[in-house]
């Protein structure tokens, strides 16, 4: 008896240890199956955001934050302007452009190349290729509405063609709502501009990425606004 006791009282520890380690693991286990359980709830919130909701947060007035967008610099002692690759001085900003495809915004073909019909797509077109220092955005789940230097311009949210007229020239335009950004394509003379606008969670950033295709190549530049108090 006392030996069989003393059996009992031996493996007591090595039995006390083995529960403790189920109990662990059955927590650790629980942790996880909570922390999966909050992401999927976070994601699918974040997925059912409405056309309104995002609308709601990406209007107001906007400053591009020059450090976080590296396809945009300001030459030393000029303010109020932004310098293009080029040594143009414009109000809103452009995007760095490089000859070539890949890796960079490839620039147009030169005057000598193209028709006079072509030169005033190319023009119209490359409107769409310009970010401003600061702009005012007013959206509705139907439509979007943008202020900066260069005027104001309203489009419809409704996913179909609304051609625009810039300087006597017609320009595809079409804006939707995809997930939680506002996307907006915009074509002319074989050019096809994209604008994406994602506004971060809190609502005090705005990501807005330019992608540009032709046939002579294609290329993405990525601006970072600050939301204006």
């Amino acid at each position: 008896l006392e030996a069989e006791s003393g059996c009992r009282v031996a493996n007591a520890p090595e039995e006390h240890v083995m529960r403790a380690r189920g109990t662990y693991s059955l927590a650790a286990m629980l942790v996880g199956v909570v922390a999966a359980a909050t992401w999927t709830i976070a994601e699918v919130q974040a997925q059912k955001a409405t056309p309104a909701d995002i609308a709601a947060k990406i209007s107001g007035t906007w400053v591009v934050n020059l450090d976080q967008s590296p396809g945009l610099h300001r030459p030393a002692g000029r303010q109020g302007f932004l310098r293009t690759p080029s040594g143009v001085r414009v109000e809103s900003a452009v995007f760095m452009q490089r000859r070539g495809g890949g890796g960079g915004m490839s620039s147009p073909s030169g005057p000598s190349d193209l028709t006079p019909r072509e030169r005033a797509e190319q023009a119209a077109i490359a409107t769409f290729q310009q970010a401003a220092q600061q702009v005012t955005i007013k959206a509705t789940a139907d439509s979007v509405t943008f202020t900066d230097s260069a005027g104001e311009r309203t489009y419809a949210v409704n996913g179909k063609n609304n051609p625009v007229d810039v300087n006597g020239v017609e320009v595809d335009a079409k804006s939707h709502w995809d997930k939680n950004t506002l996307k907006q394509e915009f074509s002319a003379g074989g050019i096809k501009i994209t604008h994406v606008w994602e506004p971060s969670a809190d609502g005090a950033h705005l990501t807005f990425t330019l992608s540009r295709e032709s046939m002579r190549g294609s290329g993405k530049s990525v601006a970072v606004y600050d939301r204006k108090p």
